[in-house]
């Protein structure tokens, strides 16, 4: 997929308003990024042209058993510790 984004330069504060490019660089898994310095009429500007890949979220549903050392309880992590007593929905899978 593909992103046209424009970064305007504030003169007051010396920045550039980057905050929607840095948060959409955080939510998506870039390819790659070109970038182009204009300047138009006294306004400085980035042109960001930004490859990606959204990231899939997969969500679970999860109900953990009540009693420790059944069959059914849940083992978190590696090292297979219980954690018991819960029932949560939650994000189970986060890649990119």
């Amino acid at each position: 997929m593909f992103k046209l984004m424009l970064v305007s330069f504030n003169h007051d504060t010396g920045e550039f308003a980057d905050h929607e490019f840095n948060r959409f660089c955080r939510e998506h898994s870039i390819v790659r990024i070109e970038k182009e310095f204009i300047n138009s009429q006294g306004s400085i500007y980035y042109s960001f042209f930004i490859e990606y890949q959204a990231r899939r979220i997969i969500l679970s549903n999860l109900t953990v058993s009540m009693g420790l050392g059944n069959k059914n309880e849940l083992q978190m992590g590696n090292k297979g510790l219980p954690v018991g007593n819960l029932t949560s929905q939650f994000f189970a899978n986060i890649y990119a």
